[in-house]
């Protein structure tokens, strides 16, 4: 990632030299370097905290041998429908576009962000839902989605930090769990979550794996 915030403990997401190349026609891609803003901006809205990052990057294209997000973009609250089209493309293709849509998505507890590029379209999702955990209130992770151009660059980490953060502020004691697919486990482990049962199948999602937040 390309710095740190000290004033809200958000990472920062620079623009690169050498944008990363992208279909025009993605719905996803983000803008050239020409069009980011030239300083970073941070405005406080209490817990609907909105970030916007956008600076130029005197540090490499890469960083831990991943290649950094081109562009500016906001981790912010989100409502559900600003993320069903990224969910139904990345998690449910397969499916109809109402398959997105999760039970608990309208629950008033329910918090749903994500990462949005410079024409405001979700490039990155994340659900927190109220839950239990062996019999105690907890929140279930669920949706978790990245745009396939921006895997591995980065933008997913910096969701999931500033969502876990974000809840911190209201809730600091539940513990947090997910069904995590196999494919994301190793995701999960780098960010401190742990393992907790054996692989099983869990419907359209496939095999996964429960995790829970160290």
């Amino acid at each position: 990632l390309g710095g740190f915030c000290p004033a809200i403990s958000c990472p920062a997401i620079s623009c690169t030299d050498k944008p990363q190349a992208a279909d025009a026609a993605s719905p996803f891609a983000l803008p050239s370097r020409a069009a980011c803003p030239m300083r970073l901006r941070i405005t406080g809205l209490s817990a609907r905290r909105q970030v916007f990052v956008g600076a130029p990057a005197p540090a490499p294209a890469t960083e831990g041998g991943r290649q950094r997000p081109p562009g500016a973009l906001e981790c912010r609250h989100a409502a559900l429908d600003e993320l069903i089209s990224l969910r139904h493309a990345v998690l449910r293709p397969q499916g109809a576009t109402e398959d997105a849509v999760l039970p608990g998505d309208h629950d008033l507890q329910t918090r749903h962000y994500g990462a949005f590029n410079a024409h405001g379209r979700a490039v990155a999702c994340v659900s927190l839902m109220a839950s239990a955990w062996a019999d105690q209130p907890a929140w279930q992770l669920r949706a978790m989605a990245v745009a396939e151009p921006l895997r591995g660059t980065g933008v997913g980490s910096s969701l999931l930090s500033y969502a876990l953060r974000d809840l911190a502020l209201l809730d600091r004691t539940r513990p947090i769990w997910c069904n995590a697919r196999l494919s994301a486990q190793g995701f999960y482990e780098r960010h401190g979550w742990q393992a907790v049962s054996d692989p099983f199948d869990n419907g359209a999602a496939g095999r996964s794996v429960r995790m829970l937040r160290a």
